[in-house]
């Protein structure tokens, strides 16, 4: 019996007391020495510091009256980090505000819909550091000379600042021309001020001045950190965060258990949705209020393109948004982890009991909770004591904020709450109310499973900056065995108890140091919302004398239910015009289309045909693709060899990288011709080229050599070099002569050109220039304020970049971005719509595989193949990764990361596929059970000349798309010209045969989603019309700027859904195989088409290979079919 105490849970009691006061002592006294927290003087508040901020702008001449408000906490953290890991806290200490002036609010007022906005910093013991106006690109001002400029940006930093110039050095200027006025920018760094470090250059302290026309705009106070140290320490901390993902690995495989034991208990009926549902609705009340909660910190990130009303609502739904995906995510992990958990712990507390009344009247429960929190007390001195341990032996952590941001929100303490909450229901879902039962399935000892479900948590956390790599992961790691260990002795509620009082603890301790009495008491009580129950349950005792016994209350006491078998009826066939609807016969007759449908079929597919007699509009671009990317890569060591670099020492990639910049287009077309628009790609600028990159890992030097893809022409040639590279310290003019000479070598005019940017800047080693030079007006490439620009980089003495583009008007920028409440309604519509469908077809599946419909063994082959399909694709295409790799990380680093990643999108994709696919056939029965050669003899006719006719209308769809192009060229989005994919894939023709059959493969399940909700949700045509028309309208609305761009969208959509409802409902009706060959021969076609039209002979014979491959399927599909049925034994 278990109705009051006896000795032994005295003593228990007694123990965890002392146990709670040794460790208090211990981690009250110590705390600050294992986590140290950075030094902030904190004279002025934020509302103070807004008045220093808004007295320096009304001396400047500003009226403030008319602006938004905004302001927040912030600092450079990679300075923080790096003066911590260079000098200690101490040293850090001993700089920060000295001159290092790191801590800072920032204040910003700004106005809707227009640019025009200020920000000023101001540090924590009240001294300006940064101050910005921000104004319009074409903002009239004056022309002053560089010289002139300085002079201003001098006078600035004596009398505002108080700088003496003694004790600056000059580094760096920059100057801009913009519509009506010169913009210039200067740097100086405090002399005699550096900071060392190991082996690389030496960190300074900057002071930044912008002057606008001839009224300074902006200051800066900055630390300059060596390029070299940042790149030693990413390389550093990748070793944290390979470790962290490989873990992550291990908990991704277990999730995936659970996902696959969840269906089973689904079927068995052993899912306590109660619990469920509860579980998740928490999650969603405390994460959605919690981004309620933070509105007023993200305002200071609002884009002045939009309204506040835009901004506040796009917040609020991506609020909901968030908070609707962790509770779905919570609630999943409730209903895998607690019929394990109930299973195997038969003696604990059922977990929908725990937290009940007469749960919480147990001695259990009064037992639990005392263990957890006494587990918070001596985490705590843990921690303290383990990281005292591990600094003597040189280990290192950043050091702490004594600050958060939710003390400037209206209820801070919904965010201890969620973040007390979400970890431990999620981390102690999985691994431990999880991964103890299921890891004692294949371990002979229970020891072993409490450790490796402890190991792969605790490295899960290795992800945060402390140093050496695996020490949190040891940490928590060690933390997880004893937790562990309690759960199989006590329970979940122990470490439920822990895990949320902790978390809460660490979130919560900016609020109890707070002298606001409301920050204090809310705090308090969200980190000691466990004592509530506790002080309850001592006080029923108390009263009593007596607990509830427990024995109704045990697992074991919460068996599933029994079964109840499935009929057969709910299986349907598929009636030839009724697409998949309902019937009575299991077994699904197939009726072949008719002549007459064939015939006008074929006649609608011709009459498409006729946009081929007509040409598509000359100034369209077509892009002629000559080599490959073997071709490019000798071609880039050649040119490599011949310019006298050691090319051996690097790895090379090549890959195709489209230059296409469709807002450009689409402001010139908006104003001229289509011949006008286009003019410049195809001879100024490439529409695509080959691009070759040759690295060093380790390394930061690296080439980029881009070559036009029609003729080997070099059109870039980019050189990246270290910070402290030596080089030559040339004057302007000597810099300019080699950037001119570049243009010349790359065959363009300077003389026809104006300059428009000219900046340099001292490095240890050399002097850097960089100059851009623009079409002036009266040019005819230029079209209004539409110019090609060219920016040019010269490090040292040699090229290092050479780019163009094209510069339009900052003006028609944000007018293209503006946001306004109606469109952020527009925007919200399709995604609340998918939203929807998505959650229904979840409750569905959940529905289908509780009823026991879903026969998994069909769908797991489906997956399979469909993950095999992913995973060879993946492979053909990691040649291609190497252009992303940051060279500060180790290649093998690099390389654990993408194989994991690869694992990873792998098993995910499988694993959507057997969903969707198994919900299929449950909704349409008689389907995927009953594929057999005899139904694809009955269906491969049709299909074959359905999917060649649906080929040949998606060859007639995209010719008309450009025909319209041509048409309404300021209405319709131009498109650049099409770029094969995968051509630096190890076999290209591979990749494009892959994607095929997986277009093939989930064509069958988007049309049964189309025809499920069109035919037995919505089935009236009339509603199905205004649901598409809402959900085409909001999506053309969303992204139209004029009238006739946006009934031509809506026009587009609505044509092409009629369209393919025609074809669905008259032509492809119940013929499955049909939907797959349709969308294997439509992606053949435009993959292998488009390689043939390329000058490549190797590229043609890819797509010729690819016509081959796609011949053999289907001829392989029909000699398979239509071999003799093997006759049956009587």
């Amino acid at each position: 019996m278990e109705q009051r105490l006896d000795r032994g849970d005295v003593r228990l009691i007694l123990a965890c007391l002392a146990i709670t006061v040794v460790s208090l002592v211990v981690g009250t006294h110590y705390f600050y020495q294992a986590f140290p927290e950075a030094t902030i003087d904190f004279r002025l508040t934020r509302d103070e510091a807004r008045s220093h901020a808004a007295s320096f702008l009304d001396h400047r001449g500003f009226d403030l009256s008319d602006y938004h408000h905004a302001a927040i906490f912030n600092f450079d953290n990679n300075a923080k980090t790096f003066l911590e890991f260079e000098l200690g806290l101490q040293g850090a200490s001993d700089l920060i505000d000295n001159p290092v002036r790191l801590w800072r609010w920032s204040h910003r007022w700004f106005k809707e819909r227009e640019k025009d906005e200020l920000r000023v910093q101001i540090t924590t013991t009240g001294d300006l550091v940064g101050f910005r106006h921000e104004i319009d690109e074409e903002a009239p001002g004056a022309r002053l000379s560089q010289e002139q400029a300085r002079a201003q940006a001098e006078q600035f930093l004596i009398h505002a600042m108080g700088h003496d110039l003694v004790s600056l050095e000059f580094v760096e200027a920059g100057t801009t021309q913009r519509p009506e006025r010169s913009d210039h920018t200067f740097t100086w760094k405090l002399a005699g001020f550096q900071v060392e470090t190991d082996g690389t250059s030496d960190a300074t302290y900057r002071y930044r001045v912008i002057v606008q026309g001839d009224l300074v705009g902006g200051y800066e106070e900055f630390l300059k950190i060596p390029e070299a140290w940042q790149d030693d320490f990413d390389e550093m901390y990748s070793r944290n965060l390979t470790t962290g993902i490989v873990a992550q690995l291990f908990l991704f495989f277990t999730i995936v258990a659970m996902a696959i034991l969840l269906v089973g208990r689904i079927r068995l009926q052993d899912v306590r949705w109660r619990l469920v549902i509860a579980f998740g609705v928490i999650t969603f009340v405390l994460s959605f209020l919690a981004n309620l909660n933070n509105l007023p910190v993200i305002t200071f990130g609002f884009d002045t393109t939009g309204t506040l009303s835009s901004f506040m609502t796009e917040n609020v739904l991506l609020g909901f948004a968030t908070a609707l995906v962790e509770a779905l995510f919570v609630a999943f992990l409730t209903a895998g982890a607690e019929p394990l958990y109930r299973e195997y712990f038969a003696d604990q507390i059922s977990l929908s009991e725990q937290f009940q009344p007469d749960g919480i009247r147990t001695k259990r429960f009064l037992i639990g909770t005392i263990l957890g929190l006494t587990m918070t007390a001596g985490f705590v001195a843990y921690q303290v004591v383990f990281y005292l341990i591990a600094e003597r032996f040189g280990s290192w952590g950043p050091a702490e904020i004594p600050y958060a941001e939710m003390i400037n929100t209206h209820i801070p303490w919904v965010v201890v709450l969620l973040i007390g909450w979400l970890p431990a229901v999620q981390e102690e879902f999985i691994s431990r109310a999880f991964s103890i039962p299921f890891f004692h399935r294949f371990m002979k000892h229970r020891w072993l499973a409490v450790v490796v479900a402890a190991v792969i948590w605790g490295f899960a956390h290795a992800g945060y900056p402390q140093q050496p790599f695996w020490i949190r992961g040891l940490e928590v790691s060690l933390a997880g065995i004893v937790v562990g260990y309690i759960v199989l002795r006590w329970g979940l509620l122990p470490a439920l108890v822990w895990h949320y009082t902790i978390d809460a603890l660490y979130t919560a301790l900016i609020l109890l140091r707070s002298s606001n009495t409301y920050y204090v008491l809310s705090a308090a009580l969200s980190v000691g919302l466990m004592l509530l129950p506790l002080i309850l349950a001592i006080i029923l005792y108390a009263r009593r004398h007596y607990f509830i016994d427990p024995g109704s209350l045990l697992n074991s006491e919460d068996a599933a239910p029994a079964l109840t078998p499935v009929h057969a009826g709910r299986a349907t066939p598929m009636s030839p015009e009724a697409q998949i609807l309902e019937g009575s016969d299991p077994t699904p007759i197939y009726h072949p289309l008719s002549r007459r449908r064939w015939l006008w079929g074929v006649a609608g597919v011709t009459l498409g045909a006729v946009v081929f007699f007509t040409e598509p509009d000359p100034a369209l671009p077509d892009l002629d693709i000559a080599f490959t990317a073997e071709d490019a890569e000798q071609t880039a060591i050649a040119w490599m060899r011949e310019s006298g670099v050691d090319v051996d020492r690097y790895t090379s990639v090549a890959h195709t990288q489209a230059q296409w910049d469709g807002q450009a287009v689409e402001y010139r077309a908006e104003r001229v011709g289509l011949d006008v628009a286009l003019s410049p790609f195809g001879n100024e600028l490439a529409t695509a080229v080959w691009s070759v990159r040759f690295f060093e890992p380790g390394e930061k030097e690296e080439w980029t050599l881009s070559f036009l893809p029609h003729d080997t022409t070099l059109y870039r040639v980019k050189h990246t070099l270290p910070e402290n590279a030596e080089g030559a310290d040339l004057t302007e003019a000597e810099a300019k002569a080699i950037a001119l000479q570049a243009l010349s070598d790359f065959g363009i005019d300077a003389s026809a050109l104006e300059v428009k940017d000219v900046s340099s800047e001292k490095l240890d080693g050399r002097r850097d220039h960089w100059f851009a030079w623009e079409t002036p007006e009266g040019d005819p490439r230029r079209v209004e304020d539409s110019r090609l620009r060219y920016d040019v980089h010269i490090a040292g003495d040699s090229v290092a970049d050479l780019e163009r583009s094209i510069k339009l008007p900052e003006e028609w920028l944000r007018d293209r971005r503006e946001s306004t409440l109606w469109r952020t309604a527009l925007e919200w519509i399709p995604r609340a719509g998918v939203a929807a469908l998505g959650l229904h077809m979840l409750w569905l599946l959940i529905a289908s595989i509780r009823v026991g419909t879903i026969q998994w063994r069909r769908p797991i082959w489906y997956g399979g193949i469909g993950a095999t399909l992913f995973l060879v694709a993946f492979l053909n295409g990691l040649p291609t990764f190497l252009v992303f790799y940051p060279t500060q990380i180790p290649m093998g680093m690099f390389s654990i990361i993408q194989a994991v990643v690869t694992i990873m999108a792998t098993l995910f994709m499988g694993l959507v596929l057997i969903a969707g696919s198994g919900l299929f056939a449950s909704l349409f029965p008689g389907t995927l059970g009953t594929l057999s050669r005899g139904t694809l003899r009955a269906w491969l006719p049709d299909a074959i000349g359905l999917s060649l006719l649906a080929g040949a209308a998606s060859l007639c769809a995209d010719r008309w798309s450009k025909w319209l192009v041509g048409v309404l060229p300021d209405s319709v989005p131009i498109h650049g010209p099409a770029v094969p994919g995968q051509l630096s894939d190890v076999i290209p023709v591979l990749s494009g045969v892959v994607s095929a059959l997986s277009s093939a493969l989930q064509a069958p399940l988007w049309i049964a989603v189309v025809v499920y909700y069109a035919c037995r949700v919505i089935r009236r045509p009339s509603i199905i019309i205004v649901a598409l028309l809402a959900f085409y309208g909001a999506s053309a609305g969303a992204s139209a700027y004029t009238p006739i761009e946006f009934f031509v969208a809506l026009g587009r959509s609505c044509l092409i859904a009629a369209v393919y409802a025609f074809a669905l409902s008259q032509f492809f009706r119940d013929n499955l195989l049909a939907y797959g060959l349709a969308a294997f021969v439509t992606t053949t076609a435009k993959g292998a088409g488009l390689l043939l039209l390329q000058s490549s002979t190797t590229l043609q014979w890819q797509g010729g290979v690819w016509i081959l491959i796609g011949v053999t399927v289907l001829g392989s599909l029909w000699i398979w079919a239509r071999r003799p049925l093997e006759r049956q034994s009587s």
